[in-house]
């Protein structure tokens, strides 16, 4: 048994059990079809903490205390820390993934399962080995580009489909000495950790506000073109 194949039956058991029994103790919300969901995605646990892998759970938590939204007091539900609120007028469900990165796909899907979210009304934020440390991209669609944590989206909740929103913080390739595994789990210089606190998390909260108020096409062409 490989080693994934064994976290994902460990790690996976809980989820089942969330899916079988949340529907009896924790009904469905009422559907409401402006709700949208917004995922970071990241590791948990303190060993990660900071490492360039967990960027998406970095522009979640600037989002939710920007906007006075509380992410779960500490605890975890359907396999995330979640909150929920509004951001630009708009109901949003804030999701950070407490399964490891290669799972991810499993706590989304029982969120959007249980609050009724469309599969269009999704926005995944996450480091992106191609984009330029400290940038930002936004798209619509696209492949995993071997990010595990969206390859697990891509599998476990839109059925293989790729077109799903996504912001890519940026991280940069590694030295060609440097492993890609070890690259995603160092911490950012504190020169790029200056310019993600100062500069790139702003926008990045900026990027989701757009994508709610403005829609994608407008919001890509924002996001895209900054300079």
């Amino acid at each position: 048994m490989g080693i994934w194949t064994l976290v994902r039956a460990v790690v996976g058991f809980p989820m089942r059990l969330i899916r079988r029994r949340g529907r009896g103790a924790e009904p469905p919300v009422a559907a409401d079809p402006r709700r949208w969901l917004v995922v970071g995605l990241g590791n948990p646990g303190k060993r990660f903490v900071g490492t360039r892998h967990n960027a998406g759970f970095e522009v979640l938590d600037r989002l939710a205390a920007v906007e006075g939204i509380a992410m779960g007091g500490g605890g975890t539900r359907l396999g995330a820390k979640l909150g929920d609120g509004t951001i630009a007028g708009i109901p949003v469900v804030l999701a950070k993934p407490q399964l490891f990165m290669n799972l991810s796909g499993e706590s989304v899907d029982a969120i959007m399962q249980h609050y009724q979210i469309l599969k269009s009304q999704i926005l995944v934020v996450y480091d992106d080995l191609d984009t330029a440390v400290t940038s930002l991209k936004l798209k619509g669609k696209g492949g995993h580009g071997g990010h595990n944590g969206i390859r697990n989206i891509i599998d476990e909740v839109m059925g293989g489909d790729k077109s799903f929103a996504r912001l890519k913080v940026g991280i940069g390739r590694p030295p060609p000495d440097v492993q890609i595994y070890d690259h995603v789990l160092t911490k950012f210089s504190e020169e790029e950790r200056v310019a993600l606190e100062e500069t790139t998390y702003h926008e990045a909260c900026d990027a989701v506000r757009s994508v709610l108020a403005l829609g994608m096409d407008k919001a890509m062409t924002a996001v895209n073109n900054k300079k």
